[in-house]
C-alpha cells in the first residue's frame, strides 16, 4: 500500500511538470483530489465564486463551449458544463460527500473562491450575461472589488452532480435538510441580493422557491436584502416611466403581483413542503391562509419600496429625465400618483418636494402651459389640501381648470386622457369636502359618476386612483348629509374593489377598511366626529387619535378594536 502510495505520488508530481502534453495535466482552474478533501463539508457549503472571475474565466468557459456571442440560460449551462464527462467537478471528490463529481467552486483554484459575502436570489432562466454584467454593475455601483466579493449562487455552488443523480432516481432532496442548510447559509452570509428581470414583468415571482427566499431574506433577524434591476434595464424602465408608460398599466402599487399561491416549482412536492413551511395548518394553496396573505404581503411590500427607489432616483439631477423636463414630469406624476397611495406624512412630503423640483424645472424651460404642467400642478394640489392648506389647492385648482381650454387633447401625451378628464374635478371635490362645502362637493362627483365607473374596464393606475378617490369622497359626503347607509355601501364596493384587484398592501387599503367599520357601527357623536377626522385630512393616525380621545368619554370599545 505504500508502495502503490509513492508511486501516485510520483505520477501526480510528473504531471505537474512542464513541457508534457496537456492531457497529463489537471487544468489550472481545478483543485486536486488531495486539497478538495482538505476543505470541511461546512466550508464547502458556504464557497463563494468572485464576481472578478465570474466575468473573466467563467464567461470564457461559456464562449468557449457555446459561441463568442452567445448568451445562454443557466438549464443550457448546467448541460454542458456542470454535470457530465465535460463538467469542471468531473472527477473531482466532493468535500461535502467525498464521492467523486463536485459543484463547480470546489472544483475552481481557491485563488477564486473564498467564504461567501453575497447570495444571490435569482431564476435558472435568467441568461448569463444578465446574472453576470448585474453583478459588476452592482459591484460598481456599490464601489466594491470585484476580486474580493465571493458570490453564493445555487447553480455553481451546489453539486448538479447529485441533484442529477437523485433526479435519475426519481428522489428529490429531503425538504427539512434543504431547508435547514438554507437558513443556515441565509444567516451565515448576511446578505441577499435579488436580481428582477425582465423588470416590466419578472420571471422571479413567478416562482414560488424565490419568493420564499425573498420572504425569508426579509423576515430573518440581520439579514440585509437588497433588490436591483438587471444590468441595463434601469434605463428602460426611467424612459418608459417618462413617456406616461406607468398610468396606463393594471396594478396601483407595483406593475407586478406577488401570489405564492399561483407561483411555480420546478418539483412536485417542493410547492406542498413550502406550504408546509410557511402555514402547517392550511390543507393546500387554495385553502384560506394569513399566514400566505401575509407573506404576499411582506415580499410585494419590499418589493415596492425597491420601484419606488428607483423611481425616484431616476428624478435625480444625474438622471437623463432631468435633460427633458416635460418627461420628468410625467415621471414625477407617476412616481407620486404610486408613493401618495401610502399615505403617510413621509410620503406626502417626498411627493410635495418632488412635484416642486418638477415644476421649477419645467419654469425655467417655459413649459408652464403644458398638459404635463397641468398634472403636475393637479397632483401637488391635491398634496396641498391632505396637508390642511386647502385655500392654496383650491386656488391651483381652479387655475388648472382655466388652462383646459388651452391644453388640445390631440396633443396629450401619453395616459392623459384617464388623468386630465377627471383627476381636476376630483380634486375641487375633495378640497369642498375638507372645508365642509358638501353640496359644493357633491356638485363636482355626481356628473362624474358613469365616466368614472365606465373607466374602470381599462383597469389601469389612473383609473383605479380616480375611482377610490371617487367612491372615498361620496362617502364622506354621503356620510356628512345622514346618508349613512349609502355612504357604507360605496366603500363596500370600494374595498371589495381592492381585494379582487390585489391592491391590499398599502396605507389606502387600511384606511377604507377602517372607514367601512367604523361606518357599520351605530351612528353616534364617537363615529361622526372621527369620520369627520378622516373626510378633514384622510389620515388614519388623525383619526385614531380622536378615535381614543372619544373613547375615554362615550366608552366606545368598539372604536378601540379598531
Amino acid at each position: 500500500q505504500d508502495s502503490a502510495c509513492q508511486e501516485i505520488k510520483s505520477f501526480r508530481m510528473k504531471c505537474s511538470m512542464p513541457g508534457l502534453p496537456t492531457l497529463f495535466r489537471r487544468s489550472p482552474g481545478v483543485k486536486s483530489d488531495q486539497s478538495c478533501r482538505k476543505r470541511s463539508k461546512e466550508a464547502s457549503e458556504l464557497l463563494g465564486v468572485s464576481i472578478e472571475f465570474l466575468k473573466t474565466g467563467f464567461l470564457e468557459e461559456v464562449e468557449a463551449v457555446f459561441d463568442a456571442d452567445a448568451d445562454p440560460n443557466f438549464y443550457e449551462i448546467n448541460e454542458r458544463l456542470l454535470v457530465g464527462p465535460h463538467g469542471k467537478g468531473h472527477g473531482v471528490l466532493c468535500p461535502q460527500t467525498g464521492l467523486p463529481g463536485s459543484s463547480y467552486v470546489d472544483a475552481l483554484d481557491s485563488s477564486h473562491t473564498g467564504p461567501a459575502t453575497l447570495m444571490l436570489s435569482w431564476t435558472w432562466q435568467y441568461s448569463v450575461r444578465t446574472v453576470v454584467n448585474t453583478l459588476v454593475d452592482w459591484c460598481q455601483s456599490n464601489g466594491r472589488d470585484p476580486s474580493k466579493v465571493f458570490v453564493w449562487q445555487c447553480a455553481l455552488c451546489c453539486n448538479q452532480y447529485r441533484v442529477q443523480e437523485r433526479r435519475a432516481k426519481g428522489e428529490w432532496e429531503v425538504f427539512e435538510t434543504f431547508k435547514c442548510i438554507f437558513e443556515r447559509r441565509v444567516k451565515s452570509i448576511g446578505h441577499v441580493l435579488a436580481i428582477m428581470a425582465p423588470w416590466q414583468d419578472p420571471s422571479y415571482v413567478k416562482r414560488a422557491w424565490c419568493i420564499f427566499e425573498f420572504w425569508m431574506a426579509a423576515t430573518t433577524p440581520g439579514v440585509h436584502l437588497e433588490t436591483v434591476c438587471a444590468s441595463g434595464q434601469k434605463e428602460s424602465m426611467t424612459r418608459a416611466i417618462g413617456d406616461g408608460w406607468l398610468l396606463e398599466m393594471r396594478k396601483t402599487c407595483l406593475w407586478f403581483n406577488v401570489d405564492i399561491r399561483q407561483a411555480s416549482t420546478s418539483s412536485p412536492e417542493d410547492k406542498a413542503n413550502i406550504l408546509r413551511c410557511i402555514d402547517p395548518s392550511a390543507s393546500d394553496f387554495d385553502s384560506p391562509s394569513p399566514q400566505l396573505d401575509a407573506l404576499n404581503r411582506t415580499v410585494q411590500a419590499r418589493l415596492t419600496d425597491w420601484c419606488m427607489g428607483v423611481m425616484l432616483e431616476s428624478l435625480g439631477p444625474s438622471s437623463a429625465l432631468y435633460l427633458d423636463p416635460k418627461k420628468h414630469m410625467m415621471a414625477s406624476v407617476c412616481t407620486c400618483a404610486l408613493l401618495c397611495q401610502e399615505e403617510t406624512f413621509e410620503a406626502f412630503a417626498v411627493c410635495e418636494q418632488v412635484l416642486q423640483n418638477s415644476l421649477s424645472l419645467a419654469a425655467v424651460e417655459g413649459l408652464t402651459s403644458t398638459h404635463e404642467y397641468a398634472a403636475t400642478n393637479m397632483l401637488l394640489a391635491s398634496l396641498l389640501a391632505f396637508k390642511g392648506d386647502s385655500l392654496s389647492a383650491y386656488a391651483k385648482l381652479q387655475e388648472v381648470k382655466s388652462w383646459k381650454t388651452l391644453l388640445p387633447r390631440d396633443a396629450a401625451p401619453r395616459g392623459w386622457e384617464a388623468f386630465g378628464d377627471h383627476f381636476l374635478e376630483l380634486g375641487l371635490a375633495n378640497v369642498c369636502v375638507i372645508q365642509g362645502r358638501f353640496d359644493h362637493a357633491m356638485a363636482y362627483l355626481e356628473p362624474l359618476e358613469s365616466a368614472v365607473m365606465a373607466d374602470l374596464k381599462y383597469d389601469t393606475l389612473a383609473t383605479r386612483v380616480a375611482f377610490k378617490q371617487f367612491c372615498q369622497n361620496k362617502a364622506f359626503v354621503l356620510h356628512a348629509i345622514g346618508r349613512n347607509k349609502e355612504a357604507l355601501q360605496t366603500m363596500q364596493m370600494v374595498q371589495s374593489y381592492m381585494e379582487e384587484t390585489c391592491d391590499t398592501f398599502g396605507q389606502c387599503y387600511r384606511m377604507i377598511c377602517f372607514s367601512t367599520k367604523l361606518l357599520g357601527l351605530v351612528r353616534n357623536q364617537a363615529s361622526t366626529k372621527i369620520f369627520a377626522a378622516l373626510s378633514r385630512r384622510s389620515r388614519m393616525r388623525c383619526a385614531q387619535r380622536v378615535a381614543r380621545r372619544l373613547a375615554q368619554k362615550v366608552r366606545a370599545k368598539r372604536l378601540i378594536s379598531l
